[in-house]
């Protein structure tokens, strides 16, 4: 069988045996490919968009896994596991049962199975570039890459600084990370974090910013050796999730008060506090003299926190040690 009326090569380019004699050249829509040197002729139109090579180099020198059908730059081939999908995005599904996205920044995130994709990178100017623009602003990212996304109920939107791509952030400020531990589904400080940056695998650990919650306060107490307190208030978390509770102590100390106290929760293990954890057994010291009020108090369970408290109250000076009971109401 002959091939010789056969008008395409590799990777589907088609021959041009005018130029150069039989199979020593192919063309695409924007340029010409010499597969014996593995190089372009011309200078690639989208060379901005790719700093770090030659502009002559093809297929990133990776002519194995990826292909050039444009002659702009490389797609996935069929051995490194990418797809283009119908929203626009590139992206692989790993063996958990993760997607792993082409993402701003020339890098690659990775999503849980239960994520949406809402939106994608899109070139608002029209310049032809490779890159995306905004009001005259280069970003560093290209046409595809994922820009926003969902996970239960919570937005994650790429954020940039004068172009230049920073992380994925929720409209709490929160940054998207990715772990792997399937244990308790929770990130925890240590946590391996992975990723590409210009196509080159980085690895780290998480770091987590402890958060905390706030609240208020109102208590009738009093101690002469013995005594007791009952209290009332809302806490609210880093989640914004609120819980109405009341509560009494048994209290060791002196004196007599009544008032209001404004309090803040520090998370001091690796875990984030939680109202959920507000609830149940706790201690804490307190004291007063004349309108002001003061206290430092917690929990010495596996999740370990502490409250700082700072009121104003009617009574005698006074000072005590409080174990304590919480329940919503």
């Amino acid at each position: 069988m002959s091939l010789e009326g056969y008008r395409f090569g590799y990777q589907g380019s088609e021959k041009d045996n005018e130029f150069k004699g039989q199979g020593n050249s192919y063309t695409t829509e924007f340029r010409q490919l010499d597969p014996r040197l593995g190089r372009w002729l011309t200078i690639d139109p989208l060379f901005a968009k790719f700093p770090w090579q030659s502009s002559y180099t093809s297929f990133d020198n990776n002519p194995i896994l990826l292909i050039d059908h444009l002659g702009t730059e490389t797609e996935s081939g069929p051995g490194d596991g990418y797809t283009k999908n119908k929203d626009g995005t590139r992206s692989k599904t790993n063996a958990n049962g993760t997607k792993t996205y082409d993402a701003p920044g020339f890098s690659s995130v990775t999503l849980p199975a239960n994520a949406k994709v809402i939106g994608t990178m899109q070139d608002v100017d029209g310049k032809i570039d490779g890159a995306i623009h905004n009001n005259g602003v280069r970003y560093q990212a290209t046409v595809g890459d994922l820009a926003r996304f969902e996970i239960n109920n919570v937005e994650y939107i790429a954020q940039f600084s004068s172009g230049t791509f920073i992380d994925f952030e929720n409209d709490k400020g929160e940054k998207y990370y990715f772990s792997e531990n399937k244990i308790t589904n929770t990130i925890r400080q240590g946590d391996p974090l992975e990723f590409e940056s210009y196509g080159n695998p980085k690895n780290g650990t998480i770091k987590i910013q402890q958060a905390d919650a706030v609240g208020y306060q109102l208590e009738v107490g009093f101690a002469f050796v013995g005594g007791m307190s009952i209290y009332s208030g809302v806490i609210q978390d880093y989640t914004g999730k609120k819980l109405y509770y009341k509560g009494y102590s048994g209290n060791i100390g002196f004196g007599y008060g009544a008032g209001v106290n404004g309090f803040i929760v520090k998370s001091n293990t690796s875990n984030r506090f939680t109202v959920d954890e507000w609830l149940g057994n706790g201690e804490g010291f307190s004291g007063g003299f004349g309108p002001l009020s003061g206290g430092f108090g917690g929990t010495d369970g596996p999740d370990k926190y502490n409250v700082y408290s700072f009121g104003i109250a009617k009574g005698s000076a006074n000072f005590w040690w409080a174990g304590t009971r919480t329940s919503s109401w």
